[in-house]
């Protein structure tokens, strides 16, 4: 133990938080610039759709592009299992006024409807074959609607082709990204809060301890050799309790009335398991956080409460009814002093 100096552990542990935050955050901006350029690339670099009908092109999930020049007409609404959300499908034509269809999800839809169709108007999609439900509704609409010639199922190719544009897939194709982007934004706003708070909390717990206390701390620390538990980061030197595993804590013996083994439980499962501290100021502190043992938890912690209890043979044992009346009496005996 000659090594561990309590500032300097203090301060290690919680740069800690502070560097893993920072990852998060470069993390973050790294996926979120390769994202903008994806999609920049995807956008440059998609095929006319045009182009991919007149070669009679049959493969989906081509990311293509068309410049329309009228406002989409809705030809096409479904739903799926009588959900809420239903997919429209449009007729849009582009500057040579070719027809295509179109799957818009009404996010795009609602842009698209206020599009300037003097300038340039283009939407980004992938590829898909088109469902022959969509296909016979669109040659009704074609046929009647629209006022167009006669179209059947043979002329359907030579004049609309077998693909349709989808913009929802491609969106959807990008939302892993976000997701991961939000998950490093969440986990480094956590990793930065937990830094704040626990800088406070050091700052508060050191603040209290004079220089002559400090220099008494790691003295001791020096010179402990079996009282020292460094996988949960726990020190019981000669006058104090030292707990590094969560918050600070730093106790004397003299100071506690109150011990036990306590379990937190999730779902009915334990969590993990600790002690409690009670001390004559009436406040409780967790020490010797068992959470990174994999075994000989409850050995581990029946022997701190043994050696604790060594150091101080006044404390008392167990959360029972009794211990927590003579504990609420003598507070009120150390308040009764105070005043």
């Amino acid at each position: 133990m000659g090594n561990l100096n309590l500032i300097d552990e203090v301060v290690k542990k919680n740069h800690r938080n502070l560097i893993i935050s920072l990852i998060f955050l470069i993390l973050m901006i790294i996926l979120f610039s390769f994202l903008v350029t994806k999609e920049r690339k995807d956008y440059q670099s998609a095929t006319n759709m045009s182009s991919l009908v007149s070669n009679k092109e049959q493969k989906e999930n081509i990311i293509a592009y068309l410049d329309i020049a009228s406002a989409p007409y809705l030809f096409a609404e479904t739903k799926v299992n009588n959900v809420s959300k239903s997919s429209k499908y449009y007729l849009v034509s582009d500057e040579n006024n070719y027809l295509y269809i179109v799957y818009i999800p009404n996010k795009d839809y609602q842009k698209i409807k206020n599009f300037d169709y003097s300038e340039d108007n283009r939407i980004v999609g992938f590829t898909k074959i088109i469902p022959d439900e969509i296909k016979n509704l669109a040659i009704e609409a074609y046929n009647l609607s629209l006022g167009y010639k006669d179209l059947n199922e043979e002329s359907f190719k030579e004049n609309l082709g077998v693909i349709m544009l989808d913009l929802e897939s491609l969106n959807t194709s990008y939302y892993p990204y976000y997701i991961l982007i939000i998950i490093f934004f969440i986990s480094f706003l956590i990793a930065l809060f937990n830094y704040l708070i626990n800088l406070y909390n050091n700052k508060k717990v050191l603040k209290n301890l004079s220089i002559e206390e400090l220099q008494k701390i790691d003295i001791e620390l020096y010179a402990l050799k079996d009282n020292s538990y460094d996988k949960i980061k726990l020190y019981l030197t000669k006058n104090y309790i030292i707990d590094l595993s969560k918050k600070i804590v730093i106790l004397k013996y003299e100071d506690i009335i109150l011990t036990y083994k306590f379990e937190y439980r999730y779902s009915g499962l334990i969590v993990n398991k600790n002690i409690k501290l009670h001390t004559k100021e009436g406040k409780i502190y967790d020490i010797c956080n068992t959470n990174q043992l994999r075994i000989n938890q409850d050995e581990v912690i029946e022997e701190v409460i043994s050696k604790i209890k060594y150091k101080n043979p006044d404390i008392l044992i167990g959360n029972t009814l009794e211990n927590k009346k003579i504990v609420k009496e003598r507070l009120n005996l150390v308040k009764k002093t105070k005043n």
